[in-house]
């Protein structure tokens, strides 16, 4: 192969990000979920061992599944936040 179809070939194949950044990307997002996850253990765990509720922690985890389809609308979809 040429050097001009080789360095397309890679810039098609990198387009969005290279590998580098990918890579920090994915270890940074590792490194938030599992730092949140042990805060919210030791907040959890605190709370119990003080008889405190620890209702105010479990909202980490995101909405329950039941709420993560509704949107409110007949229609099923989310109407536009914001329409020029």
């Amino acid at each position: 192969m040429e050097k001009d179809k080789i360095l397309e070939k890679s810039r098609k194949e990198n387009e969005n990000q290279d590998e580098m950044e990918r890579t920090i990307t994915i270890e940074g997002e590792s490194f938030s979920l599992a730092f949140t996850l042990m805060a919210g253990l030791a907040i959890v765990a605190y709370n119990h061992f003080h008889n405190l509720s620890s209702d105010s922690v479990m909202i980490m985890s995101g909405p329950p599944a039941s709420a993560a389809g509704c949107t409110g609308s007949p229609s099923g979809k989310m109407p536009p936040i914001w329409s020029p």
